[in-house]
């Protein structure tokens, strides 16, 4: 599971996971148009100032989950990855 979020509820982890990303907690009958895709950032291709460069966003129109490249241990990246769940963060790209 990507970054041990459903370890401990593994059925709320997975549907937390799919809100976030998809912004529905089912899977529809006809699967998701666009098909969930991932992406990776990169510090260099963000604005030095924009507050999500080390987070996971999500851009539920596209089905898609943003992750970010520039965090250097898997602890940091669950924690992050977690919060941002938790919270929603969206964008708009």
């Amino acid at each position: 599971m990507i970054c041990g979020i459903a370890d401990e509820n593994p059925d709320e982890g997975l549907k937390n996971l799919l809100v976030f990303i998809t912004g529905t907690s089912q899977v529809p009958a006809l699967g998701f148009m666009p098909e969930a895709s991932v992406t990776f950032r990169h510090k260099c291709d963000l604005q030095a100032d924009d507050p999500t460069v080390e987070f996971p966003v999500a851009n539920t129109c596209a089905n898609r989950i943003s992750l970010p490249c520039s965090v250097h241990s898997y602890s940091v990246f669950k924690d992050r990855m977690q919060a941002a769940v938790d919270v929603n963060v969206f964008t708009a790209e």
